[in-house]
């Protein structure tokens, strides 16, 4: 089975010019290593230029680093410049508070867009598949999604995340494009490829780990296939579709926005009686177009606003509120000194154990679910993910509750004597302002039990004389 005809016509499309320099993001697994050696033969027919990246993120010890040997040894044997870098994930997601997953997405980004200004590339091509497409358009309705979400990843893209505030400012302008031409294919033709081909490849274990929410609907979607047959590259249609739907209605607006919105400083001055003709859906996306952070029910309040008879009002949305100035809007972020002082922090939910809750914080900037389930032993990976704990049950209690900092907090950290200003536990983890006033806290009736994402209390930890275990668990999704 060639793939490299159907590469070269995906490719082709995507590339500025045929002698482009590329350069292809290869963990040295199965998908990414097809797409090398697709864009290997490419380069051997257009005279383009094809540089390797290599991301160790240090999450599987020895075989993060044999991986990355097995990625440097064939370069070597095929005579391709490789580029590598090496990111402190775990770190990252402990400082800013974000899951392994999440943390080793914005790391492994960041890496490659240096690995590219380094070797001279102007863009980076992923190995993501048809299979990927579809798993990502069902997260995202999981999540809860609209139209865009549906679109699924684009086939190229600007560069998904900003640069970390290390980048020098030259350097920020020349983040490179991302490319995903593999789209169309899906992971059971690019193995039949690889064999034909007898391309090796290294397997990275923890795709089968349950920790990541991905890993977890993947055999959901197996099962579906096998009953459906086809459904992924349904899913993958859907998301193709619903991809033109958005550029056209992108296409529209960028020629009906300047006479509806009169932009005036952070202002957007609102024409009325025009937003009232519009249907519902228009009028989503044009307060879409114009405050993009909104999330579905900021749009509904910020239409509401809009539509609303008098002068003025304001809207908390994520990240800040929208305010209404005769036919102005306006939005105002939170200064990352906290809320405004009429934006209360939310108050404690209760978490019952077992059970799980959804939590915001005062910002309505970061969405939590937190659970708290028991379990019969220790997985051997227990301490690997800091939104993941385990603690002694029985010291803990049956119902905990769930807030943000207050003034005053302490607690007495895993491993420390005695307790300590929460504030001071922060600035020694070294996290920004406004992560400290976004981490939620669990409490029991004896005071705070896990600085969510950072440390849990000495008085629940895991001792010889503990019976019963129960896991608690955060996880955290952008509500914008």
């Amino acid at each position: 089975m060639d793939l490299y005809p159907e590469f070269r016509a995906a490719l082709g499309a995507l590339l500025p010019s045929r002698k482009s320099s590329l350069l292809i993001a290869c963990s040295g697994g199965p998908d990414s290593m097809a797409l090398w050696d697709l864009a290997e033969r490419w380069e051997e027919e257009t005279g383009g230029r094809v540089v390797l990246g290599h991301i160790n993120h240090g999450l599987r010890g020895r075989a993060s680093d044999a991986d990355e040997r097995f990625v440097r040894a064939e370069s070597s044997r095929r005579h391709t410049p490789f580029f590598s870098a090496a990111v402190p994930v775990k770190a990252f997601a402990r400082r800013e508070g974000r899951s392994l997953e999440d943390a080793a997405r914005v790391l492994r980004y960041r890496a490659l867009a240096r690995l590219a200004r380094a070797a001279g590339c102007p863009v980076v091509a992923a190995a993501h598949t048809l299979d990927d497409q579809a798993e990502t358009v069902f997260l995202h309705l999981l999540r809860g999604t609209g139209p865009l979400g549906l679109a699924g990843m684009p086939p190229s893209s600007p560069w998904p995340v900003p640069n970390d505030d290390t980048t020098p400012e030259h350097e920020s302008l020349r983040r490179p494009r991302l490319l995903r031409p593999l789209l169309s294919i899906s992971k059971s033709r690019l193995r039949a490829y690889l064999k034909s081909r007898r391309i090796p490849f290294r397997v990275d274990a923890s795709n089968d780990s349950p920790v990541f929410l991905r890993n977890r609907i993947r055999p959901i979607l197996k099962k579906w296939e096998a009953l459906r047959p086809g459904l992924r590259r349904r899913i993958a249609r859907l998301s193709e579709i619903q991809r033109d739907e958005e550029a056209h209605w992108t296409s529209r607006w960028r020629r009906e926005f300047p006479s509806l919105f009169r932009r005036k400083n952070a202002a957007l001055r609102l024409e009325p009686a025009r937003f009232k003709r519009y249907d519902r859906c228009e009028q989503r996306r044009l307060l879409r177009a114009a405050f993009r952070r909104l999330d579905f029910d900021g749009l509904e309040k910020t239409r509401a606003l809009a539509l609303s008879p008098g002068p003025t009002g304001r809207v908390s949305v994520p990240g800040g509120w929208i305010e209404k100035k005769g036919r102005a809007l306006v939005f105002r972020p939170y200064t990352p000194k906290g809320p405004s002082a009429t934006t209360a922090a939310p108050r404690p939910q209760r978490l019952s154990v077992p059970g799980r809750i959804s939590f915001r914080d005062a910002w309505k900037a970061r969405h939590w679910e937190i659970r708290a389930e028991p379990v019969k032993r220790l997985p051997r990976d227990w301490r690997r993910d800091p939104l993941r704990v385990y603690v002694d049950a029985d010291r803990l209690g049956a119902t905990l509750f769930c807030r943000t900092w207050r003034p005053g907090d302490r607690f007495q950290p895993l491993g420390l004597a005695g307790r300590k200003k929460l504030q001071d536990f922060f600035v020694d983890e070294k996290l920004p302002r406004q992560t400290r006033k976004e981490t939620p806290l669990l409490e029991n009736s004896n005071g705070i039990v896990w600085v969510v994402g950072h440390r849990i209390a000495d008085a629940v930890k895991l001792t010889p004389r503990t019976r019963r275990l129960l896991k608690l668990e955060a996880r955290r999704e952008l509500s914008a």
